[in-house]
């Protein structure tokens, strides 16, 4: 095969190579990429949207939050989960907040990808998902979907299905209606500020299997317990839980 023809199928030669690393680097000269959570520009190595400063810094990176007891103790009336967890620890101020911010308000679906993989990657190392057939992203409210442009859950569900191999599964469950923030209710309020909003419309989509419910940010874990209760009456369903993040005090609230 000659050079020629290794390009026409899709195989890029050195001087090709080379000549795309110089576009890319005249952009970064023109247009830095910035990290999105200190704003610094970010080195050439540095591909994935945050520098490894910040990244590093990321609050409860890599102790992985196992909320799994907290939820049959708080909501075993109510649902049983096979697994709870979450990645980082949201804090008021941080990086994690930084970074939740970019991905649900200025359309960083990079990042909401990146941290899907890395959560996929560093979970997969100690055996999360073992067992776990697909993944379901917290679905959003077509309404509000159509103005934001994009679901930051399915994005970071599509990062982490690319690491994991999980099947991604976004048409089992629909949001019904649309939810006041949630920011400064208590338990009580935001669980009858969620009650009756999911609604399971193909069953067979997770009928029989172990899914993944996935969420950005866990707070009271009220989405969560809604939407899992409703994937439950699917015979034969089991259901874990995953937060990109959680408040550091979740149990205590």
């Amino acid at each position: 095969m000659d050079a020629k023809e290794s390009q026409t199928k899709g195989h890029a030669t050195p001087r090709h190579r080379r000549g795309l690393r110089w576009v890319r680097d005249l952009l970064d000269l023109l247009f830095p990429r910035r990290c999105a959570i200190c704003g610094n520009p970010l080195e050439a190595w540095e591909e994935e949207g945050i520098c490894l400063r910040c990244l590093f810094q990321l609050e409860g990176k890599g102790q992985y939050h196992a909320f799994t007891e907290r939820f049959h103790g708080r909501f075993g009336n109510v649902i049983t989960v096979q697994r709870a967890m979450a990645y980082l620890c949201f804090q008021e101020e941080g990086g994690v907040r930084r970074l939740i911010h970019q991905m649900k308000y200025h359309g960083r679906k990079d990042i909401c990808r990146t941290m899907g993989r890395y959560m996929g990657t560093g979970l997969n190392s100690v055996g999360f998902f073992e067992g776990i057939d697909a993944v379901v992203p917290v679905p959003m409210h077509r309404r509000k979907q159509r103005s934001r442009g994009y679901n930051q859950v399915i994005e970071l569900a599509q990062g982490l299905a690319e690491v994991t191999g999980l099947e991604l599964v976004t048409d089992a469950v629909e949001k019904l209606r649309p939810t006041e923030s949630q920011t400064h209710r208590d338990r009580a309020d935001r669980m009858e500020n969620v009650k009756g909003t999911f609604r399971i419309v193909n069953p067979q989509r997770i009928a029989g299997r172990h899914v993944l419910l996935l969420d950005d940010v866990m707070t009271t874990g009220s989405t969560l317990t809604t939407c899992t209760s409703e994937m439950l009456k699917v015979p034969g369903t089991k259901v874990s839980v995953l937060a990109l993040a959680a408040v550091k005090r979740w149990d205590a609230r």
